[in-house]
């Protein structure tokens, strides 16, 4: 498996964990019961849509897009901190969405971008300089690393999360779907770049 296979295999496998370890509670739960520390699962979905947009903003910078006006971010607990506090009156539905939309951003890079283009080398959000594959994959493990957290506090409350029997349709179907789109994807890639044709890759 290539490193962009691997990189969205990842990304597919973290959110459906974080999904199953949520699946079940009613949102008023989700939104106050302390789950990780004192932050609740809204919280915890919050913090990481905001992240992994910190991190999709500094990879497409990587990539020839503008510098983000705010990075670095020198302080990463006080961004938590008033990142939690602007999060606080959102409801557990806008939370997840953000959290699903900053997922479905770094599918759509990932679909668009080149192998060679992962070992392109620019600043992180938190100033440190690397590679889009280690800054990515530093997202997916940020995702799986909160996910196990959740779990955690549903082993607390439920005890395990639904078997993969009971999630079975809605993985299934992503799976498809984003074994489709990749497809699609490679297919139109591999025409701009010369692997069907004369083409040079852009």
């Amino acid at each position: 498996m290539d490193e962009l296979s691997t990189l969205k295999l990842g990304l597919l496998e973290a959110l459906e964990r974080f999904d199953r370890a949520v699946a079940g509670f009613e949102p008023v739960v989700l939104e106050t019961d302390p789950a990780v520390g004192s932050w609740s699962a809204r919280d915890v979905a919050g913090h990481l849509a905001d992240w992994n947009q910190e991190i999709l903003d500094a990879a497409e910078h990587i990539l020839g897009g503008p510098r983000p006006r705010h990075q670095p971010i020198t302080h990463g607990q006080s961004y938590n901190t008033m990142r939690v506090a602007v999060r606080g009156i959102d409801p557990w539905q806008a939370a997840a969405a953000d959290l699903q939309a900053s997922i479905e951003r770094t599918a759509a890079l990932l679909d668009r971008l080149q192998p060679e283009q992962l070992r392109a080398v620019g600043p992180y959000p938190w100033g440190e300089i690397g590679t889009v594959e280690h800054l990515i994959a530093g997202l997916i493990k940020h995702v799986d690393e909160h996910a196990a957290g959740i779990e955690e506090w549903r082993l607390r409350r439920l005890g395990p999360p639904p078997s993969e029997r009971e999630t079975g349709d809605t993985k299934a179907g992503r799976r498809k779907a984003w074994r489709t789109r990749s497809r699609g994807n490679e297919t139109s890639r591999g025409r701009k770049s010369g692997r069907f044709g004369s083409g040079s890759r852009s």
